[in-house]
């Protein structure tokens, strides 16, 4: 799934459109504007490298990463229930904490953490991951703490790439669906039109969706 152009998107609060490195100047002041600093936020960017799929969201200080957890599950991941698991340098945060055979992990947290308390410094990394078969990873940078608007929600969705576009493997008109058996290779893409020809059965076809989780576990699509 490399892309070599830089993916584009808009932002979910004015709907202008932007480069993925446009956007985080643009959201500094479209989603923090001055004098309307209520809550402490943390902006994050939520990406897989060498894909076009990228989220910006700012998610409160005093939310817990389990709440994060669920927001990814739910715009990018949920298929079937599995594990997932944040990784901020040696520390893993988990929902359920293991108890093997030699006491539990000093390196495992509970994902009920708060952000304030379990995130790396402004401009550093940490990872997670969803699903520990079939997994998919995503890089998350802590972008800046901020101050924003009051709102309930826990974390806000600032700004999403624009639907990828794949040329269709029989015709190279727009795909709508793929082929999870073949979607390592090139000819996994195809249009309404060319999908029953492709030798995998129906049973294979599963719809093109905005998600780096698109063609695995036969996920369908999330928020």
């Amino acid at each position: 799934m490399a892309t070599r152009e830089e993916s584009h998107g808009k932002c979910s609060l004015c709907g202008v459109a932007y480069s993925k490195r446009q956007m985080l100047r643009h959201l500094s002041e479209c989603a923090h504007p001055e004098g309307k600093s209520i809550a402490a936020v943390v902006q994050l960017r939520v990406d897989v490298p060498g894909s076009p799929f990228w989220l910006d969201v700012d998610v409160k200080a005093n939310a817990t990463l389990r709440e994060l957890d669920d927001f990814l599950r739910g715009i990018w991941l949920e298929c079937c229930g599995h594990l997932s698991a944040f990784e901020v340098g040696p520390i893993r945060y988990v929902v359920a904490m293991s108890d093997g055979f030699f006491g539990p992990d000093p390196n495992e947290r509970s994902m009920n953490a708060r952000l304030s308390a379990s995130l790396p410094p402004e401009g550093s990394m940490f990872s997670y991951e969803y699903d520990y078969g079939s997994t998919t990873h995503l890089r998350l940078k802590v972008v800046a703490h901020r101050q924003a608007p009051s709102r309930r929600e826990s974390v806000r969705l600032l700004a999403r790439n624009d639907n990828p576009v794949w040329p269709c493997s029989g015709c190279q008109e727009t795909a709508s669906v793929l082929c999870a058996h073949c979607f390592s290779e090139f000819d996994a893409f195809f249009c309404d039109a060319h999908a029953g020809d492709h030798n995998c059965g129906e049973e294979a076809i599963l719809p093109i969706v905005n998600s780096p989780r698109m063609g695995v576990c036969g996920y369908t699509g999330g928020g």
